[in-house]
């Protein structure tokens, strides 16, 4: 795929746009990322030319100089940050490793546009001007070589001389080509158990084409300027069990879906979003196959029985099927599952299945060869004493058999005494069928979640084009304003985590995987130091970023009044409850005051915010959430963060916060506070804002429903007015009822 996939313009891409006023465009021109084929970094005569986005916005493509060319070849961290878009030069590296292998070189370069931007390139929706997107081409002697969608937002100068920010925060949408497919096939060849009653399924990728629907109405009215899809954009990557290097994969999907392309247009009447995304990794997306759907049936509307009648591995030949399961389980024989070998107990299943039946071959294959070897003779005497005549078996060598049985027939006979050894043999035979046929069946059983287990593997390969067609970053920065976004990435489900009941140890265990993949909220392994996909620690990167924003404005202390706001964006929620302890937490909070409840840490009755969450040095991070480093608690060392903005767990959720005023010491643990904080702040329109400390809001899913939050898609729109007053900040769902009537499902009547 390599000679396919390069050269091309990495950044900026559809999940990392660039934001910038028409004058700023023709004076400062940008900044774009390539990445090319060694051969031609010196001989190539690039270009670039900037194409709508939409054809029909009624605005003109325009050409760029691309001028002052240079290689990328730094991979650690920098020293200090010049500026948060110098996050887009950190190649990380996975994406070194995928595409360099000596035959590929990154670099940096500045375009300017040919002739200066005007009002000509921006769309009117009415009378006002509105932001326009464009595709970035990479040309060659005219040639077009890779075409970046959505990269740039060419706005208004008075959209970005205001220091108004609306954005959406948008979650877990969960794209599958299959969700098209299930709900075609639902009620046609997928029929209700028991019969007799319409099927409705909840289809992900209607969920947010009807979202698309909602954030053009908002951007075409001056309400939305971008949004933040953070995580878990597809279902999984590869329709079938093997990886797909052709690109028709769920990202494909996801990119038309976002874009308006394929036949999302003619045949879902889906245009596309006519604003900038800007997206980050969650578990799913580092997911390479597809999940049983009877895993979760809920979420698609449907009774286990009746997705069983789907073949959700209909990408993929019986052939192909097989091959894979049979390797699968030959691994897990031989080594233990990648899966199972990471917690105590599934290590013990998997040693336990291999000595079980690694046993019962052996058993079967020296019982087989000792029948061989045994049973002519002991027919031989049988045939003797009865005196019919041994014939041609007096050739063979009975051995201690015969001797054995002419022993014991002085007492009771030799026809006696051959009819009891048969009879043994005939029972150590039928234990060995037994035992043939028990393994049988938990080969069988074994086969069956062996699909399962590959299900919710983790892999980087498959984010291999989500790299190359949305986003090749794991951890970047951006500003609109004096709003600065750090979006991060939250890792692949975790198998072992901290323990956060030793005092700050940090000591690893393994995870219960019952509780956390199966049980639907799975564990994320972000934070994590020795992470093999990017040569520097998340939080080393994150703190270098905030001093970058603390030296631009120099901000003396976390808790003083300051010019700007600081959001953080990522995927698996750093604090969480599980429903039991949320439903606890509520029933204590009932009529309680604007602070919210005090989640206490104390080991009975006390609240466990480590469900399904970001659990890896997890204390670092809400210590600079804070403004201070957890090695030194006395100063503080950082601007602190606005707001922390999650997904993941498929319900909306908030906590806030704190350090506690009557500790001084240098031993003191963040408060966690659970309430409605996101709705206090909106009815103080801007009293609410007196609390500087941060608030970790987890917003539902755009795609998938859950027992909290039914309503799909939903989403929540921040507005931070010029003031930097947070205006809204509660989540919202669109009607979906509303939506279906312009909006049919193709397929459906």
């Amino acid at each position: 795929m390599l000679e396919h996939a390069l050269p091309r313009i990495l950044s900026p891409n559809l999940g990392c746009p660039l934001i910038l006023s028409a004058p700023d465009l023709s004076r400062e021109g940008f900044e774009i990322v390539l990445v090319c084929c060694a051969q031609e970094w010196g001989s190539a005569t690039f270009q670039v030319r900037a194409v709508p986005s939409f054809q029909d916005d009624g605005v003109s493509e325009f050409s760029l100089d691309l001028r002052e060319r240079s290689e990328i070849t730094e991979q650690g961290l920098p020293a200090r940050f010049e500026n948060l878009s110098e996050t887009r030069f950190l190649i990380s590296t996975t994406l070194r490793n995928a595409l360099s292998d000596g035959k590929a070189r990154f670099g940096r370069g500045q375009v300017f546009p040919v002739k200066s931007v005007d009002n000509n390139q921006i769309r009117r929706a009415g009378a006002s001007p509105r932001p326009t997107l464009y595709d970035l081409q990479l040309l060659d002697n005219g040639r077009v070589l890779h075409t970046a969608l959505h990269a740039i937002c060419v706005c208004p100068e008075s959209r970005t001389e205001s220091r108004d920010v609306r954005f959406i925060h948008l979650t877990d949408l969960h794209v599958a080509a299959r969700n098209d497919l299930m709900d075609l096939e639902t009620n046609r060849t997928v029929t209700a158990y028991p019969p007799g009653q319409e099927l409705t399924f909840i289809n992900f990728n209607d969920r947010l084409r009807r979202f698309i629907h909602e954030a053009n109405r908002l951007a075409n009215s001056g309400e939305l300027d971008f949004v933040l899809a953070l995580g878990d954009l597809v279902d999984f990557v590869n329709q079938g069990l093997e990886e797909d290097r052709s690109g028709e994969n769920n990202w494909q999907n996801c990119v038309d879906i976002l874009t308006g392309g394929g036949r999302e247009k003619s045949g879902h009447q889906n245009e596309g979003l006519r604003v900038p995304i800007f997206t980050t990794t969650g578990n799913h997306d580092w997911r390479p196959f597809p999940y049983p759907p009877t895993f979760n049936a809920t979420t698609f509307g449907l009774a286990a029985e009746d997705l069983d009648e789907f073949d959700y591995l209909y990408a993929s030949s019986s052939e192909v099927v097989g091959k894979r399961i049979s390797d699968v389980q030959s691994k897990i024989v031989a080594e233990g599952s990648p899966i199972l070998g990471r917690s105590w107990w599934g290590t013990a299943v998997g040693k336990g299945l291999s000595w079980f039946l690694n046993l019962r071959s052996r058993v079967w294959t020296r019982t087989l060869a000792l029948a061989v070897k045994v049973l002519p003779g002991l027919l031989a005497t049988l045939l003797a004493a009865t005196g019919v005549g041994v014939g041609s078996f007096s050739k063979l060598e009975w051995g201690d058999l015969k001797n054995f049985i002419l022993s014991q027939s002085k007492g009771i006979g030799l026809l006696a005494a051959a009819l009891i050894v048969l009879a043994a043999v005939l029972v150590l035979g039928a234990a060995l069928v037994l035992l043939r046929r028990i393994g049988d069946s938990l080969t069988e059983a074994l086969r069956e979640k062996i699909t399962g287990l590959i299900g919710i593997e983790s892999g980087v390969s498959g984010l291999l084009d989500y790299f190359l067609q949305v986003n090749p970053y794991f951890n970047y920065a951006f500003s609109f304003g004096d709003c600065h976004f750090i979006l991060m990435d939250s890792g692949h489900d975790a198998m072992t985590c901290e323990s956060f009941s030793d005092e700050g140890g940090k000591k690893i265990r393994p995870l219960k995987i019952r509780d956390n993949i199966l049980g639907g909220s799975p564990e994320s392994m972000a934070f994590y130091p020795p992470n093999e996909c990017y040569p520097y620690s998340q939080i080393a990167w994150l703190e270098s970023a905030l001093k970058h924003i603390q030296e631009r404005y120099r901000l003396v202390a976390p808790d003083a009044a300051r010019p700007c706001r600081i959001i953080v964006g990522l995927h698996a929620p750093p604090a969480n409850l599980s429903p039991t302890q949320r439903k606890k937490a509520d029933a204590q909070r009932a009529g309680g005051g604007e602070d919210g409840l005090l989640l206490s840490r104390k080991w009975w009755g006390g609240y466990d915010i480590h469900y399904g969450t970001i659990n890896h040095y997890v204390s670092q991070f809400f210590y600079l959430c804070l403004g201070f480093r957890e090695s030194a608690l006395l100063q503080p060392s950082g601007p602190g963060i606005d707001l922390v903005l999650s997904g993941h767990v498929h319900w909306n959720m908030e906590f806030r916060l704190a350090k506690p005023q009557s500790d001084n010491t240098g031993e003191w643990h963040p408060q966690v506070f659970y309430g409605d904080f996101s709705k206090m702040v909106e009815e103080g329109q801007g009293q609410g804002n007196r609390w500087w400390n941060p608030l970790l809001l987890q917003t539902a899913a755009c795609g998938p429903p859950s027992a909290a939050a039914e309503k799909t898609p939903y989403y929540r729109p921040v507005h931070i007015d010029s003031t930097l007053t947070i205006r809204a900040l509660h989540p919202v769902h669109v009607d979906v009822g509303a939506l279906r009537t312009t909006e049919p499902r193709i397929g459906c009547t």
